[in-house]
């Protein structure tokens, strides 16, 4: 470990007055955040910045770090050749894939699985939407149904399917553009709490064969009550069942909690309802996961949370399941196979599997992790209620709201004088990604960190000093695994024996690092 120093007020501005001199000369574009920083000396959650000190990064950069820092397992993707030339098609990268299919598909639970990759989530999106105009079975459909609140990525459709109007505009052209549904959002993070009524799912799958009328008679005369949530997932349903009705969509997008906008979760309820639904017009249902998959929200995949099934208690599926981020590639998981050409980085699909190996194997640390944030959310409720509400936690992954959008705004702004790194969604909520690197003290740390921006923003309480902390030391990890891709190359021109190269390396090492 290595000791240093939370940023604060002072290193903030120290930061300001490096940067300006470049954004003055316009050698680089200007940044909101105005750190220079430094990768090779960020460790766990920590992200340390030019100056010589930290900032804890409680974004987890957004939901793609799912182990910090250069996480010692994250270096074995250096060790592979291919990550230095780029060729994903050796023996090697090929065997790495392999292993990677068959670890998404245990995890999801399905009967088999067809694994599409390419660079990006935005990518990943536009590639599972295309192989739904590919494969769909009406020639003439143009349209996704998406959702009020979406935002899947900065491409073509992915843009034309997200509900910010200045990002889609541009993107929806006449006659393909977009259809939006509302998005039944819960006021907890307890996707599963409200029970499912008995014949719901029969009833969402049987509407294709009704007009909206009927459909919406029946729901009413079985399912009507004062449950507030209950009909707005009525309405959503009886939306998309319209929009279906009426043709031309080749699939229904949507995440199953909204990120950007706001971090809305919805019910196991809504999405038993709207599978059978969707199911029953047979068109393809795509879950977009590229922030929600690998353990985001405590299960592998979000969406298995839901459990769903369909009347008879069958287990249902999505058609298509989208990840990114933590995956460090765009991934498409489908049940059909499908005939695009893959694009990806080698080194990028190494480093997810291992990412993804590592988060499967501690969902008991997670579980930890939220039962942790759970309690805390309710101790920061009572200490600063009314001005926040509508606390919500799920995983590693955690919100809540501001009653004053401008308190919010005031609270981002002033993250960085207490040393931390998180992000509004939507215009009220402040949104928080944990790691597993946030254990033990890390965790004190973080919601005493909060805790005081909170007061700073609130109650006009001032940041304290630079806070003293401890980084994890990550240069061992970068020596030794520079001496042995230097020991791999030696092997590889001039072949000795590899056993010989690895003993000399490692007793090397041992050596040079005083490792006892």
């Amino acid at each position: 470990m290595t000791t240093g120093h939370l940023v604060n007020r002072e290193t903030d501005e120290t930061s300001v007055q490096s940067t300006q001199p470049l954004y003055d000369q316009k050698l680089i574009p200007a940044e909101k955040k105005p750190f220079l920083i430094d990768l090779r000396h960020s460790g766990g959650p920590f992200m340390a910045v030019a100056n010589g000190h930290f900032i804890l990064d409680v974004a987890s950069q957004i939901a793609s770090l799912g182990l910090g820092f250069n996480a010692g397992a994250m270096f074995g993707a250096a060790q592979f050749l291919e990550s230095w030339t780029g060729n994903q098609n050796t023996d090697a990268i090929c065997a790495v894939r392999k292993a990677f299919h068959q670890l998404l598909l245990d995890l999801s639970g399905w009967p088999q699985m067809h694994l599409q990759l390419c660079n990006s989530g935005a990518e990943a999106n536009e590639l599972a939407l295309g192989i739904c105009y590919q494969q769909r079975k009406d020639r003439q459909a143009k349209k996704v149904l998406g959702f009020e609140g979406a935002f899947h990525g900065r491409m073509m459709i992915t843009l034309a399917s997200t509900w910010n109007i200045k990002k889609r505009a541009p993107f929806a052209w006449h006659g393909y553009e977009t259809s939006f549904a509302p998005y039944p959002e819960m006021e907890t993070g307890d996707v599963g709490a409200p029970s499912i009524p008995a014949q719901w799912q029969q009833v969402w799958a049987q509407s294709h064969q009704q007009t909206g009328e009927q459909v919406k008679a029946a729901v009413l005369r079985q399912f009507g009550s004062d449950d507030s949530l209950l009909q707005q997932e009525i309405h959503s349903l009886l939306k998309v069942h319209e929009l279906l009705t009426a043709g031309g969509h080749y699939a229904v997008l949507l995440e199953p909690m909204q990120c950007e906008g706001g971090d809305r979760y919805s019910s196991s309820r809504f999405h038993h309802g709207l599978i059978n639904l969707v199911k029953g017009f047979g068109i393809p249902l795509v879950y977009d996961e590229i922030q929600t998959g690998f353990g985001l929200g405590g299960d592998f995949f979000w969406h298995r949370k839901f459990q769903l099934q369909d009347a008879q208690g069958a287990a249902l599926y999505p058609d298509h399941v989208v990840l990114a981020k933590k995956a460090q590639v765009g991934a498409v998981l489908s049940h059909r196979p499908c005939d695009f050409v893959e694009q990806y980085n080698a080194a990028s699909l190494t480093r997810g599997f291992i990412q993804a190996s590592m988060i499967d194997q501690f969902h008991s640390e997670i579980e930890r992790m939220e039962k942790r944030t759970r309690e805390e959310l309710n101790s920061l409720l009572v200490q600063f209620e009314p001005a926040i509400s509508r606390p919500r936690v799920n995983g590693m992954c955690f919100a809540f709201d501001f009653q004053d959008p401008e308190q919010l705004k005031q609270f981002v702004s002033r993250r960085f004088y207490h040393g931390l790194l998180y992000y509004p969604a939507g215009d009220r909520a402040a949104r928080f990604r944990l790691n597993l690197a946030c254990r033990g003290e890390v965790l004190d740390l973080i919601w005493q960190q909060i805790r005081a921006a909170l007061s700073d923003t609130l109650e006009s309480k001032p940041p304290v000093p630079a806070v003293p902390i401890k980084v994890p030391n990550t240069d061992a990890y970068f020596t030794f695994h520079q001496r042995f891709i230097s020991a791999k190359l030696k092997g590889l021109h001039h072949q000795p024996p590899a056993a010989n190269v690895a003993m000399d390396f490692l007793t090397q090492a041992v050596e040079d690092l005083g490792i006892e």
